[in-house]
């Protein structure tokens, strides 16, 4: 089995579910699930004491470790929402939790387990409140939901965070390490493409994050390439706002790892130009302005010859 398996055949928790609703996120196979990489991070590392709560501002991201004192469920009349209330405490002091929505959590909670809490403070009446917390066991586990940089990524109906991350770390331990496609000669200084999948996932650091994030670029996902040697690549002057590339079906691969892996490893010694087209150039500013062309084309056109 490699990362070719299909996801639902991979045997990694939450297989069966993402074989449901995976190809919404664009994950059929193990290669899928892996290189679906975080669209953020929030920095959840440092925890706080529940006492001091009180005086941070509303949505103050925070973690805490903490006692389950009690948990209860109940349904709102109205809507028939799930509600779930847990009290958490430490030394010094306590906190409400409510989960909105959430199925069995009190399943995954018990008065006096010790947990790892992340989430947003606000107040409520006379007390902290921390909304839909993310929750780990404090069993000395590797954490993944809190207490750390949390990767957050794209979702769909059916397949929450917490699946997302575990059938991830789970893939990286189980299928890992990704394989170099790479000569050593251009990896250079850079972290190997193995190191970089798992810092892009789960990163301890930030300049580690950057570094990964800098080695995985260009997206591994929907390149087609496009060779100079057979003279069937051709550009128009970027000053005429576009690009074309006229180039045979079999040469679109369904990701720039694939090519690297199968013919690339060719080129890479004996042609002098390589051509990636992924599309036009997109630029946004602070202020949110799209702006087409600016580093590159505005249109970007492939013929394909049969």
């Amino acid at each position: 089995m490699g990362l070719d398996t299909a996801i639902g055949s991979s045997g990694l928790p939450g297989a069966a579910t993402l074989r449901r609703h995976g190809r919404r996120l664009g994950i059929s196979t193990v290669r899928d699930l892996l290189t679906t990489f975080p669209r953020r991070y929030e920095d959840l590392r440092e925890s706080t004491p529940l006492g001091r709560l009180a005086a941070l501002a509303d949505g103050t991201p925070v973690t805490a470790r903490v006692t389950v004192a009690s948990i209860r469920s109940q349904q709102t009349h109205r809507r028939r929402l799930q509600v779930t209330t847990a009290i958490l405490e430490d030394e010094s002091g306590e906190v409400e939790a409510v989960w909105f929505g959430r199925r069995f959590i009190e399943r995954q909670l018990r008065p006096g387990d010790r947990v790892v809490v992340s989430g947003k403070v606000k107040t409520h009446g006379w007390r902290s409140q921390l909304g839909n917390p993310e929750f780990q066991r404090d069993d000395g586990g590797p954490m993944l939901h809190a207490g750390r940089i949390v990767p957050i990524y794209g979702l769909t109906r059916g397949v929450s965070a917490r699946t997302l991350r575990t059938a991830i770390r789970a893939g990286l331990d189980r299928y890992g390490p990704y394989p170099e496609y790479l000569p050593a000669s251009m990896v250079g200084a850079q972290p190997g493409i193995g190191a970089a999948m798992e810092t892009a996932h789960f990163p301890d650091d930030f300049e580690q994050r950057d570094a990964a994030v800098l080695r995985l670029r260009p997206s591994l996902r929907g390149l087609a390439v496009s060779l100079d040697a057979a003279g069937r690549v051709a550009y128009l002057d970027p000053r005429a706002g576009g690009a074309l590339a006229v180039l045979e079906a079999a040469e679109i691969h369904v990701s720039l790892e694939a090519w690297l892996l199968g013919e690339g490893r060719r080129w890479l010694g004996s042609s002098s130009g390589v051509v990636l087209v992924t599309g036009p150039s997109r630029t946004a500013d602070i202020e949110m302005t799209l702006t087409i062309g600016v580093h590159g084309p505005k249109r970007v056109v492939v013929f394909l010859a049969e």
